[in-house]
């Protein structure tokens, strides 16, 4: 389970599953166990639970019959493993079985960006060196930020030169930005020089960028033309740009035309903009009707914007509400947008207040994000929204929760979240907590809180952490630091941890953390 939320994808090879387990027993357990501890093990994991799936199903992948490649977990397993198990120590033993059995450039890649997040920078050079070679670029960039913190500079470059001369046009892309960076000009236009000269329409934009930010945009204009006549679309994106801040407008709408022939999802959208703009609002519209003809419910929308800006609100009116009756929940708001805007207010509210009554929970879940506050305001949304929380919607029961609480019932709000956390779920932990604080309820505040520490929630660790470092208990803050790192809550991990140090005039241990984390255990990692 552990492997699968750190990012292993792989079957789940014997050999692991041996080196890992090792991980999972305790110290008694570990003292002369029965010589097939393991035959033992691995027959009860993949034996059937009452007459269903079993954990484990072993399964062969390479060609004839044999025993088995590896094992795949169950379903039901693997969610656990992503909701209950999220946080949970991952024992440094299946790090190391990690180490040995990852294979696949993916897999490495996150198996690196999960090491990454717990201060684990040590494994994550691990993981992500071999993926990176492999063209990942997510693990080069860890790899090279990382060496660039141990004061590693130029064996970051030379990574990225290698990652280019190799051909990878993302990489030319950031080396020539750092050559820029430098001052560099003429290195950062040779690193795309080359291979543009031989026809590489994307180096040719690449190039084209770097002389259009050293000013000479008739060279930059130049070299988007050629990648753009032959369709790459990020150069006629820019070309178009460039004339029309040039004030060519004619010669921006050519190259939009011929990027919205190409299919380009973004250039009708330039298109309206700049026809907009220059007064043509009609011929704006005229873009999205052959889209709307096709039944196309994003080109409703667009058309309904494009009508309104036309100053046609009727047909725009119409266009909302066929979007709307497509499922559109962009249009329920857009709608409401425009009917706001023509002072009709009540109206505005109902279109609302009907969707969430029948229980629409993508509403639910835009109006949450927009002002969960604002359906205090629509009248008739309770027994809409206890639909929307019976079908499992997260959102519906984040609005109902503010809207009992508006309405003076916070009993009730904390029923709907008190069974789940009752059962271990951090979210709904939480959310109970921030209901507490709303009640002034300080004693329950401090039980869930201390529930969430003891359940291994890291970000609950955090908190801890911060409060005793409020009151100067420094050393105790220390350890609920390193234990809330290894839960991977943050995607910032060693940053609370290094101030706390440099707080405690531990500046070496700090500057140490920060170029080479912590191993698993929690300790400041050693150079390495």
């Amino acid at each position: 389970m552990d492997a699968r939320r750190l990012g292993y994808r792989a079957l789940l090879t014997s050999g692991y599953l041996k080196r890992a387990a090792v991980g999972y027993l305790d110290e008694h357990s570990r003292v002369n166990p029965p010589r097939d501890w393991y035959v033992r093990a691995l027959d009860y994991a993949t034996a059937e639970v009452k007459g269903a799936v079993a954990p484990l199903t072993p399964l062969r992948t390479a060609p004839g019959v044999g025993s088995a490649d590896g094992f795949q977990l169950a379903d039901s397993l693997e969610e656990y493993a992503r909701s209950t198990r999220s946080q949970v120590i991952v024992p440094v033993e299946v790090w190391d079985a990690l180490v040995a059995a990852a294979e696949d450039p993916d897999d490495l890649e996150r198996l690196g960006m999960a090491a990454q997040t717990r201060g684990y920078y040590r494994y994550m050079h691990l993981f992500c060196r071999p993926a990176a070679a492999q063209g990942r670029g997510i693990a080069l960039y860890l790899v090279m930020r990382n060496l660039e913190e141990q004061g590693r500079a130029e064996e970051a470059i030379a990574l990225r030169i290698a990652a280019a001369e190799a051909g990878d046009t993302e990489e030319m892309e950031h080396l020539a930005r750092h050559w820029e960076r430098e001052g560099r000009i003429d290195k950062a236009k040779a690193v795309w020089r080359r291979a543009a000269e031989e026809g590489n329409a994307a180096a040719q934009n690449g190039l084209a960028g770097v002389l259009a930010r050293d000013g000479d945009t008739s060279a930059a204009e130049k070299w988007w033309g050629t990648a753009a006549e032959t369709g790459h679309a990020q150069a006629m994106r820019k070309l178009a740009e460039s004339l029309e801040t040039r004030g060519l407008a004619r010669d921006a709408e050519h190259w939009l035309r011929r990027a919205v022939d190409a299919g380009e999802w973004w250039a009708p959208h330039r298109l309206t903009r700049l026809l907009t703009e220059s007064g043509r609002a009609d011929e704006a519209v005229e873009i999205w009707r052959p889209r709307a003809a096709l039944n196309d419910t994003e080109a409703f929308l667009e058309l309904a914007r494009a009508l309104e800006t036309a100053g046609d609100p009727s047909a725009a009116a119409e266009w909302w509400q066929r979007a709307i009756d497509k499922g559109s929940t962009k249009a329920v708001f857009g709608l409401q947008n425009l009917l706001f805007r023509y002072g009709n207010t009540e109206d505005a509210y109902g279109i609302v207040a009907r969707a969430i009554a029948a229980g629409d929970t993508k509403v639910i879940e835009e109006l949450c994000k927009r002002n969960g506050g604002e359906i205090t305001l629509i009248r008739g949304v309770e027994s809409g929204l206890q639909r929307a929380c019976a079908t499992g919607s997260w959102a519906a029961r984040h609005v109902l929760s503010d809207f009992l609480c508006a309405d003076g019932r916070p009993a009730e709000a904390v029923a709907l979240w008190l069974p789940a956390a009752e059962a271990g779920d951090f979210a709904s932990m939480s959310c109970l907590i921030r209901l507490m604080y709303l009640c002034e309820n300080h004693r329950e505040v401090e039980r869930w809180e201390s529930r969430m520490v003891e359940s291994g929630d890291g970000s609950a660790m955090a908190s801890r952490a911060h409060a005793l470092r409020e009151v100067g208990r420094l050393h105790e803050a220390e350890s609920w630091e390193r234990r809330a790192l290894e839960t991977g809550y943050t995607i910032n991990p060693p940053v609370n941890l290094e101030y706390l140090l440099r707080e405690m005039g531990r500046t070496a241990e700090a500057d140490r953390l920060h170029a080479y984390g912590i191993e698993p255990g929690g300790r400041t990692a050693d150079p390495w």
